[in-house]
């Protein structure tokens, strides 16, 4: 049986085992598990309070949880004998048959341990950890823990998944129950050799056009010519939408080009160049739209890029400047699974930034992204030529019609709200946890609708929904709930961002609507969440 966990777990667990004197468990490499039968995979974290330990787990496949503890830290390495004893107890409370209980923590022995995957599973861990934590702030229930108890009423709790609401207790005697009725094999785990991917895999002829193209890329080094606002657009003659094509890497500190594909990608783009270089990392996640080639060593490679190049024997001994190509799509994972099309495509980009560069002396300059024109390629009667073409305006890129906000009684309410002077700063943004759906599915940052008062960073509404867009109907809830218990003097939000939301609102409700370039209190609330769970 695995177990996906917490860099801070891992860190107590190692603590204790020296504590013991003992060796600590090791940590084994990530494997893929979409392949694996998630049933025996189980992510976990820890929740403290004042030196007392809770450890909650969640089952990747039915998000059955268990919480074991009290520990300090001495006993934390007790962690795993302490899960099999609850789980055991409680799947006997749940008339699950003998039998399959024992052979089912069987697989317990030993454990395996690793970091958590991506970070995929860590919402509804999360959710559960939090619960825990809730706990361990009463002061009676801490003199008193009866885990099995616990277990069982966490159990029960109604979880949101995709939209919708589940019992975990159902799901987990549920895949029990389906399990029995096979005929054999029901407790071995599925493994499958095909690797799941996108319809349209790309061939090995595909990969290695692809490789063979980035090669050159390679040796012409572009970014040792181009600044990063230097752009190259090139038509895709299949769709005949512009890819903006962006050489990262002047300043040395990166290397690599980004594909940003038509009006968002090029909205993206420019979102990207706009934005303080400081921005939380949780803000680039709903910025960036593009393929990304970046150069990366061997160290830092991601898993399925250096897998590829080790199959197509693309490696020798090379341990820098490997090739990594990730999709990145605001709201989700980086994600290294591409389809057919996007790399033949991304080879046909490539080989033209090709053409454009070789041309360029070290003197010679591009038109940067501000002058309103960039240089471009395309195809005209089967040739391809060169020219200069003019760039979308990019202040429409950001346009966007107010939302009207037309609940009147709400209004009222608000208005008759008692006045504050407090300032709040307001943000839909993607939550750190991160979802996934299933094994195949691409995993994701829901979003966080968060409002804080300025001056005491208090979180005054929190609400985390399983989408990975702006919902003006959430956000305002989120707002309103606040606003009718208090009337701020003023509400702030980041420029371009979600005032087309609340403008309507704030005219209607008599309160000031601020745009400011940074929410530095508001950041450090949404990290302040990162590290919880990280």
């Amino acid at each position: 049986m695995r177990f996906h966990c917490t860099k801070k777990l891992l860190d107590l667990l190692g603590k204790s085992s020296k504590l013991y004197d003992s060796d600590p468990l090791p940590v084994h490499p990530v494997d893929k598990v979409i392949n694996q039968d998630e049933l025996y995979d189980w992510h976990a974290s820890v929740t403290e309070a004042d030196g007392s330990y809770i450890v909650t787990f969640i089952n990747d496949l039915t998000s059955f949880p268990v919480a074991v503890g009290l520990f300090d830290l001495e006993s934390m390495h007790e962690v795993f004998e302490a899960f099999e004893n609850v789980l055991g107890e409680v799947m006997l409370r749940q008339k699950i048959d003998k039998q399959i209980v024992f052979e089912y923590l069987e697989n317990l022995e030993p454990p395996v341990l690793t970091k958590t995957i991506s970070r995929a599973k860590t919402g509804p861990l999360s959710a559960v950890t939090i619960d825990a934590k809730n706990r361990l702030y009463d002061e009676e229930f801490t003199t008193y823990f009866d885990p099995v108890e616990f277990t069982i009423e966490l159990s029960e709790i109604p979880r949101v998944k995709n939209g919708k609401a589940f019992d975990p207790a159902e799901n987990w005697v549920d895949i029990w129950d389906e399990r029995t009725k096979l005929e054999d094999g029901y407790l071995r785990p599925v493994v499958s050799d095909e690797f799941l991917t996108e319809d349209g895999q790309p061939t090995q002829a595909d990969w290695m056009a692809f490789y063979e193209t980035v090669d050159k890329i390679k040796k012409a080094a572009p970014w040792r010519k181009i600044s990063d606002d230097e752009l190259i657009a090139v038509m895709d003659p299949d769709t005949e939408e512009w890819i903006y094509c962006s050489v990262m890497g002047r300043l040395g500190e990166f290397s690599g080009i980004g594909l940003f594909e038509g009006k968002k990608g090029l909205e993206s783009l420019v979102k990207v160049y706009s934005v303080d270089h400081f921005i939380p990392d949780y803000q680039l996640k709903s910025i960036q739209d593009c393929l990304l080639l970046s150069f990366v060593s061997r160290t830092d490679i991601e898993t399925d890029n250096f897998e590829r190049l080790q199959k197509l024997n693309l490696l020798e001994n090379n341990y820098y400047f490997l090739p990594e190509i990730m999709k990145h799509t605001p709201g989700f994972v980086p994600w290294s699974i591409l389809s057919k099309a996007e790399v033949r495509r991304a080879t046909l980009i490539l080989s033209q930034i090709l053409i454009v560069i070789s041309k360029l002396g070290y003197e010679d300059s591009l038109p940067r992204l501000m002058d309103g024109i960039v240089t471009s390629r395309f195809k005209q009667e089967g040739k391809w030529e060169t020219s200069e073409h003019p760039l979308p305006d990019l202040k429409s890129l950001f346009d966007q019609e107010s939302y009207v906000f037309k609940n009147e009684i709400v209004i009222h309410q608000i208005k008759k709200a008692p006045k504050s002077n407090i300032s709040i700063q307001v943000d839909a943004a993607h939550a750190p946890a991160v979802l996934q759906e299933h094994p195949q599915d691409r995993p994701y940052y829901p979003i966080i609708n968060l409002c804080v008062e300025e001056a005491s960073m208090e979180v005054l509404s929190a609400v985390t929904y399983p989408e990975m867009k702006q919902n003006p109907e959430h956000i305002l809830e989120c707002v309103v709930e606040v606003c009718k218990e208090i009337r701020p003097k003023e509400i702030i939000v980041r420029n371009h961002t979600i005032e087309w939301v609340l403008a309507d609102f704030c005219n209607k409700s008599d309160i000031k609507l601020v745009k400011r370039e940074r929410l530095p209190e508001l950041d450090e609330v949404i990290i302040q969440m990162e590290n919880e769970f990280s």
